[in-house]
C-alpha cells in the first residue's frame, strides 16, 4: 500500500491511497490523520513481526557448571557437571593430608523419582570443557575404571540445584584403597598414600592422568544412547 499525504495552512489534510492498483482520495482534519497513522503503523509493525518462536524444551534450574542436560522417556534427569581444579584435606585411612590437588573434573548425575540413581566421574586437562575433549580416569581410588563412583548419596533431591554441593560432600569423605591399584588407576607406579604424601601444597601433575581413549561427546552420546 502506498499512501500520499498532502498538507495545506487551511484546508483538511489530503490523503491519497493506492492499493492493489486502486487509488481512492479521502480528506482528513488533523487529529483524525494522526489517529489513523498511528493505528496504521500498529496494525502494520504487528503484521509484519516474525511470529513467536514456540517453546520447544525448557530446562529446570540448573546447578552452576552445568554443561549438559537431559530429559529421559522414563522421566529421568540427567546432567554433566564440571568441577574445576580444586584442593581438598583428604582422609586417607587414619591419616589427613592436607591442600592434596584434584584436576578439573565432570561429573555425571541421573536423578529419579527425586533420589540419585548413578553418579559418574572422569578428569581433564583442558582449561574449558568442550564436546572434542579428552577425557581421563580419575587417578585416585573409590571410582571404577568406567568412571562409576562407588558413592551413594540417599538424599532427597528436591531440585537439581541441591547437586551443586555434591562435588565438595564428595571430595571430604575419606578415601581408601577401594577400586586403587597401582599403576592402573595413573600412569604412575605409586601407593595411594605416597601420591596423596607427595602431592600436598603442589600443583596438580596432568602427566599422571590414564586417557579414557574417548572425548566428552563420546562419553556423553554413550551414556545417552
Amino acid at each position: 500500500m502506498k499512501a500520499v499525504i498532502t498538507l495545506e495552512d487551511t484546508l483538511p489534510a489530503k490523503v491519497e491511497i493506492e492499493k492493489a492498483g486502486a487509488r481512492r482520495t479521502i480528506y482528513l482534519n488533523m487529529q483524525d490523520l494522526v489517529n489513523h497513522i498511528v493505528s496504521s503503523v500498529k496494525v502494520e509493525d504487528i503484521e509484519d513481526r516474525p511470529p513467536e518462536p514456540e517453546v520447544i524444551l525448557a530446562s529446570p534450574s540448573l546447578p552452576l557448571n552445568t554443561v549438559k542436560y537431559a530429559k529421559l522417556s522414563d522421566d529421568t534427569d540427567l546432567l554433566f557437571m564440571v568441577y574445576p581444579e580444586s584442593r581438598n584435606d583428604v582422609t586417607y585411612h587414619n591419616t589427613v593430608f592436607t591442600d592434596v590437588p584434584f584436576p578439573n573434573l565432570v561429573f555425571c548425575f541421573k536423578v529419579k523419582n527425586n533420589r540419585l540413581s548413578a553418579s559418574m566421574l572422569m578428569a581433564y586437562k583442558d582449561r574449558f570443557l568442550r564436546e572434542e575433549t579428552q577425557l581421563f580416569r580419575f587417578p585416585f581410588s573409590n571410582v571404577f575404571s568406567e568412571g562409576n563412583m562407588c558413592y551413594h548419596d540417599n538424599s532427597v533431591i528436591h531440585d537439581l540445584v541441591q547437586l551443586q554441593s555434591f562435588p565438595y560432600n564428595w571430595a571430604k569423605q575419606p578415601f581408601n584403597d577401594h577400586l586403587f591399584k597401582q599403576g592402573e588407576n595413573n600412569l604412575l607406579n605409586q601407593p595411594l598414600r605416597e601420591l596423596f604424601e607427595k602431592s600436598q601444597s603442589q600443583k596438580f601433575n596432568y602427566d599422571m592422568l590414564r586417557p579414557m581413549g574417548m572425548t566428552f561427546a563420546d562419553w556423553t552420546n554413550k551414556i545417552l544412547n
